[in-house]
Order: C-alpha cells, then sequence, then structure tokens
C-alpha cells in the first residue's frame, strides 16, 4: 500500500544537539532529525560536527520548473576548533534514496543524473586551524534535465578517519524533495541561456520592502516583426525568464561598541532571511548589502586586528541562506569618536580577507559611493582589489559612468576588469524620456561597445505603483533592457518588462504581501 507524500513535513539530517545557537542574532536555523545517541568512551573529548545547508526546513522542499536553476549551499561546521586544517568532501549519493524509502515508508523517485549540473570545486571543502566552519560548496541543478514529477536528492560528506570529528547518527545527510512542476506559463517559452544577454541587478530597502518580491518580476522578449506590446495573447513563441540575476538587501551595518567591532543586524533581519530564502529556486543571486552606521568606524578605518574580527562574523552571516555580499562604503563619518581617518591600505585588506575566507563560491561585490572608496583604483599593501571582487558599479544616479575614461569622476578599481563593471545605475523616480541617458543607443555606444559589463543596476525595487507599465520605472528598465539586443537575422528583438503574481499580470498597488514585513 502506498503512503501519501506528506510535502509539508520535510526533513533535514543535519543537527546536533550539541550545537545550539551557531549564528547570534540570526534566524533559528535548527531542523528536527532523529539523533543517535552520542559515544559513552570519551565522549566529551570527541569534536562532533554536521552538515548544514542554506536554507530553512520549510525550503528543502523544492519546486522546479523549467526555467528554474536553483543553487544549494553546503558548509560543514564542528562544536571545537579543529587543530588542523581538514579536507571534508561532499557528494551526492543516489543510493541514499531507497534507504530512506524503506525507513520512511516513501516512494520517492531518485534523480537522473543529467539533472545535477555540478558540484563546485569537486565537493572538497576545508575547515582551516584554529576554525570550526568550513568553505561553501555550491551543488546546481539543471531543471531541463529533471524527468520525474517526485524525485528525492540525498547530500552526504566523508570525513577523513584522521580528523577526530564524529557525527552522530544521519548528522551528515541532508535530503531534498524535489517536485517538478513542467510548465510554469504556459503561454510562454523559457529563454535559453544565451538569449538574456545582460544581468539585472537589484537593491531592496530591508526595512521596507519584502526582498522576495524580486521573484515577481519577469522579462518577456519578443520579435517585434511579429508582435507587439500588449499582445499577451500572441506571445506563445515568445520567451520569458525572471528578471533579476542578484539582489543585494540592506540589512545589516558595521558598528563598533565596548571597544570591537560589530555586524548589526536591522530590525528586519530575521524575517529578511526568510524572504530572501525562496529566491534561489528561481535563479536569483541573493546578497546583503553591508553599510556603516555613523560610528566614526567603516571600511577604509579598520586596524588588522578590526578586520579579521569582522570578516568572521560576515563569514556567519555569509554561510547562513546568501549567496554573497555586497559592500558600499556609505555613512561611516570617518575620524569621530576617537577613530582614525579613511587609509589607503583597510579596504582593499578587507576585501582580500573576505575573498580568502568566503571562498570562491560566494559572490563579493563593491558599490561605488565615490571618495574614499576612491583609494580601491591604486594597489595597496600590495592588493590589487579587484582581483578578489565578482562585481562593482558606479551608485551615481543615471548618470553613465566610464572609469576607464580619463574625463570620469571615478577611477577603475586595481585589477578589475572592464567587463565586471556596470556603468549605470538608476532608479524609478528619475526618468526623463527626452534628456534621459538610459536610452538604448547612449548605453549601447557609452558602455557596452567599450567592453564594459552588461550590468543594469536598479537602485531601488519599488513595493507598488499605480499601473506599472505606465511607471517610470517600467520605462527605465526596458530602454536599458533594449541596449543589450541587436537586430538579429533581419528581426529586432525587444525586451518587456512585467510584473506578475499568481500567473496574471497586476499592478502592485495593495499588493501587501510585499511591503508588510
Amino acid at each position: 500500500m502506498k503512503r501519501n507524500i506528506n510535502f509539508k513535513n520535510v526533513l533535514c539530517m543535519a543537527a546536533i544537539t550539541l550545537v545550539t545557537g551557531m549564528l547570534g542574532g540570526c534566524e533559528d536555523n535548527s531542523i528536527a532529525t532523529p539523533v543517535g545517541k552520542l559515544p559513552n568512551e570519551t565522549a566529551l573529548d570527541n569534536n562532533f560536527g554536521m552538515l548544514k545547508c542554506d536554507m530553512t526546513t520549510s525550503d528543502l522542499e523544492i519546486t522546479m520548473t523549467n526555467t528554474k536553476t536553483p543553487d544549494f549551499a553546503f558548509f560543514y561546521q564542528t562544536v571545537k576548533p579543529v587543530e588542523q586544517d581538514t579536507r571534508i568532501t561532499m557528494k551526492i549519493d543516489l543510493d541514499l534514496v531507497d534507504k530512506y524509502n524503506e525507513e520512511h515508508g516513501t516512494e520517492y523517485r531518485k534523480m537522473s543524473t543529467i539533472s545535477i549540473e555540478g558540484i563546485s570545486n569537486n565537493g572538497a571543502m576545508t575547515i582551516k586551524a584554529g576554525d570550526t566552519m568550513s568553505d561553501t560548496i555550491m551543488v546546481r541543478l539543471n531543471p531541463l534535465g529533471t524527468l520525474h514529477d517526485y524525485s528525492l536528492l540525498p547530500i552526504t560528506v566523508e570525513l577523513p578517519e584522521e580528523s577526530g570529528i564524529r557525527p552522530s547518527r544521519d548528522s551528515n545527510e541532508i535530503y531534498y524533495k524535489i517536485y517538478y512542476k513542467r510548465s510554469t506559463y504556459p503561454w510562454l517559452s523559457p529563454m535559453k541561456a544565451d538569449m538574456k544577454k545582460y544581468k539585472m541587478v537589484g537593491f531592496i530597502d530591508g526595512e521596507k520592502v519584502n526582498a522576495s518580491i524580486a521573484k515577481e518580476f519577469i522579462m518577456v522578449l519578443y520579435d517585434n516583426e511579429t508582435f507587439g506590446p500588449g499582445h499577451y495573447e500572441l506571445w506563445e513563441t515568445s520567451w520569458y525568464a525572471y528578471l533579476y540575476d542578484i539582489i543585494n538587501v540592506n540589512a545589516a551595518t558595521l558598528g563598533y561598541a565596548n571597544g570591537k567591532v560589530t555586524l548589526n543586524q536591522s530590525a528586519n533581519f530575521k524575517k529578511q532571511l526568510s524572504n530572501m530564502s525562496s529566491l534561489s529556486s528561481y535563479g536569483i543571486k541573493r546578497c546583503v548589502t553591508l553599510k556603516a552606521e555613523g560610528t566614526g568606524l567603516g571600511f577604509c578605518n579598520l586596524t588588522d586586528e578590526q578586520i579579521t574580527a569582522f570578516v568572521a562574523e560576515v563569514k556567519k552571516l555569509a554561510n547562513y541562506r546568501v549567496d554573497g555580499i555586497n559592500l558600499m562604503d556609505e555613512g561611516a563619518e570617518y575620524g569621530i569618536n576617537g577613530h582614525p581617518a579613511a587609509n589607503a591600505t583597510s579596504y582593499p585588506k578587507l576585501i582580500k580577507a573576505l575573498r580568502e575566507s568566503l571562498g570562491k563560491t560566494k559572490l563579493i561585490t563593491v558599490t561605488i559611493t565615490g571618495d574614499p572608496a576612491g583609494s580601491l583604483a591604486s594597489e595597496a599593501a600590495g592588493i590589487r582589489a579587484g582581483e578578489y571582487i565578482d562585481y562593482a558599479w558606479t551608485w551615481v544616479n543615471t548618470k553613465i559612468m566610464n572609469p576607464w575614461e580619463d574625463s570620469s569622476i571615478e577611477k577603475p578599481i586595481a585589477g578589475l576588469d572592464k567587463s565586471q563593471y556596470g556603468g549605470f545605475s538608476t532608479d524609478e523616480y528619475t526618468f526623463d524620456y527626452e534628456n534621459d541617458e538610459s536610452y538604448p543607443e547612449t548605453l549601447r555606444e557609452k558602455l557596452y561597445d567599450k567592453g564594459l559589463g552588461k550590468l543594469y543596476i536598479m537602485r531601488n525595487i519599488p513595493f507598488w505603483s499605480d499601473a506599472l507599465e505606465a511607471t517610470p520605472y517600467h520605462a527605465n528598465i526596458n530602454a536599458g533592457a533594449a541596449a543589450f539586443y541587436r537586430v538579429e537575422g533581419g528581426h529586432k528583438y525587444e525586451p518587456d518588462i512585467n510584473y506578475l503574481h499568481n500567473g496574471k499580470y497586476k499592478d502592485m498597488k495593495g499588493d501587501k504581501n510585499y511591503y508588510e514585513m
């Protein structure tokens, strides 16, 4: 007799009762799991560890479609610091599906191997000597390869015997329950990877706007030789994708209290972590923007000891349900309250230390706000900061910036390639249809044809608007997005941006789910 599958009761086999409060101030990430008895012999001498994921319990039920490309982040954490560098290997073990079905009376199918796109660093994680937390490993699935409606994806690890790390029963296993929904928007076809020719970066005010709104925007690419805006009923042969690629949520700051540097969380931080968690299933990278908070201390005047302490706090944050961090050197008030003035070496040292701590799988981006962040333009302390970041972009509103031009008020970050720099940022309130620099021809000629990154930065994702199609926000994005599409094969492809909710186009006014925390 078949047992009904209850998708509300998702089991993440990744908790050890000895470990509590691993991330002070963040949402409780504990997940119910049957934990075996600890060994009787020298139990207190053992160093226990567990495999952890960056999702909440409910997130371990994954709904995949033909356009969602989920990324899952994993790391390993021990109770006590390890004595030497310890290498741990994470792997996908499909044979555990049979074990799980037998123990739970379920009938999950094994995921097809073509559905597993890749594992970063071949699954190798390292806990450095004196630390308790490994670097992060990413697993990416291929939604086009998923064949079964209900599948189970088991993640496990191998521990070297000489490590001295002892897991409790099943604490090294995480099970993802995958539901494959074969069509999201049946009237549209999903874009292929090479059809979306730019990255859309958005910023969200973490105090006002629910971060999950980012998944409600889609872009539709149509051939205007055949169709036109507004003729949605004719779009069976057009293509769509989720609009945003990277979301930055303002939710944490660098502070100073009792003689120590601190990483302070906003009032809505816990809720925003939960709000952000679902975005990974839509292929959206989730990042937290870090600023200063007016104490006189910021990214540009930290001591080496303060950098070490701050990086340790950021690592804890980055390993819990976010894909990276965005550094915005703003609000420090350098030099007050007895703190030193900004210097040329602190910021590059901080960026290098963050990359070494977070590894290659986490995004590190920099928003250029002017001096003193301009110190990144030169090599300092032997560090070229651009070699350690993924992207940088201007924060000057609605003005094209090309730091590689002599006349630019911004200077290029040392070691940063042109293709990693976004030279145009805008928000919903500043669109002049006659004079605005976001005209497609202007962006193409001044930025993209000169080798700068195909990045389009929206400084403020709104939480409502009247008749979205008529708003400056809508017009601005469409004008900018059009800069990335040319006439190909005699047909001109143009984008159209829409807000989608529950499968229907609608305006956002009154949709309180997104502006009530």
